[in-house]
Formats: structure tokens, sequence, C-alpha cells
């Protein structure tokens, strides 16, 4: 198992958008990247029942209904139990997401909100090939509720800034079905010309950069139903 060694903001990398910056996109301002861990929220976890099962967003710039109660519940809550389930590749590789029972949002140090671990395949795709890793969230800062749906960031692994060895972190995005391809190219991942991934299914992007690999059908780790 691979440690998550986040002991305080400044550790964490400056690669990935903060969601105030990821808002500021949406509106068609520039914002600038970070990777930083989210700070204590002591928000509402909100009505959420952990929906697995999720509707694509409607036209115009607002979020769904589905889309709000699952930010709210894992997000501001900090709790990735609507997140858990396994996910698979089209090439038979599978990784599980779990949820850690033991973890209080706003914690830090030993206690993470989940975890990943590899479920099936030839090869684990987790940090170093690593059969299980933990996962944290990665917000400079508790965000605000977006005005459309995007990725939720997460880190499987060791930081780099804390001195961990290339390979040992796994940058993780988690894409609510409904989710458009423009919301994910906020992130800076290509995405494979003429083989986009299916909008209908929730799915995981999972890269060793911050940029991911490149985002396709075959590529996606699809939740499975």
């Amino acid at each position: 198992m691979i440690d998550l060694q986040i002991a305080s903001l400044s550790e964490l990398d400056k690669s990935l958008p903060s969601l105030g910056d990821i808002a500021a996109k949406t509106k068609g301002d520039d914002g600038g990247q970070s990777s930083k861990q989210s700070a204590a929220s002591n928000n509402d976890a909100g009505t959420s029942n952990g929906n697995q099962g999720t509707s694509p967003s409607p036209s115009g710039s607002s979020a769904d209904t589905d889309f709000v109660n699952l930010w709210h519940s894992v997000v501001d809550g900090q709790s990735v139990v609507p997140l858990a389930g396994t996910y698979c590749r089209q090439d038979g590789v599978c990784v599980s997401l779990n949820a850690n029972p033991s973890y209080t949002p706003g914690t830090y140090g030993d206690e993470y909100p989940g975890s990943l671990a590899f479920a099936s395949g030839i090869a684990s795709p987790l940090p170093g090939g690593a059969s299980q890793s933990d996962l944290g969230f990665q917000y400079q800062s508790q965000p605000a509720l977006p005005s459309a749906k995007t990725p939720i960031s997460l880190m499987a692994g060791c930081q780099g800034s804390a001195g961990c060895d290339d390979g040992s972190q796994t940058f993780v995005y988690f894409v609510m079905a409904g989710t458009g391809l423009d919301a994910v190219g906020q992130f800076s991942i290509p995405v494979a010309p003429g083989n986009p991934p299916d909008s209908s299914r929730d799915y995981l992007v999972m890269g060793t950069s911050a940029s991911g690999p490149t985002i396709a059908d075959s590529t996606v780790f699809y939740r499975q139903e």
C-alpha cells in the first residue's frame, strides 16, 4: 500500500486548476493552476442519496439536480461514498473505488476519504503498480458549486512535492454522466478525435500526470452497473 503523504496544503503540486479557476473559465475567464487538497468543510452534505445512475444535464449553463446533490455530498461533504464502486476499462483492467468509513471531513494526515484498489486485469494502473492506494481530493480551497457539471479531482498515491518517485502518483478525475468534453478540457486533458467516451455513463480518467492520458472510449474506466 502506498501512503498518500499530505501533511499540509503547501505540500501539494500546483499542476491542477482550483475550482475557483474552473468556475471562472466557465464564464470565459482564464484561471491559474493548482493541485492543492481542499480545506476543511463543515457544510451540510446535502440530500444526496448517493445516486449511482445519473442523467444527462439539460441544455444551458446550470448544473442539474443530480450533479448538485453529488457535489454537495462528495465535495462539500468530503465523502467519496457516492463515487464508490467498480470501474473497468475496455481491456478488462478494473479498479475498485472505496470509501473510508473512519474518515472525518476536514482532517489531514493519516486519514483520507477513500482508496483505490486494483480489482482485475493484466497489470495494476495504480501508482507504482500497487494493489491499493489512498485517495484524496485535489482542491486549493473549499470550492463553490460550479454552474455546470465538471469533473471531480482526486489523486491517488504520494504527492510529487513530498519527494516521491516518478510513477508514485496517479491523478484521478470522476466524470459524471452527462458531463460535456468541454468541461473535461478545462483540465487540459487531450481527447482522442473520433473516439470519445460514452457520455451517458459515469467514468474515471486516470493518469500519472496532471493532464492525464488521452481520453478515449478505450482508456477511461466506466462505472459498472
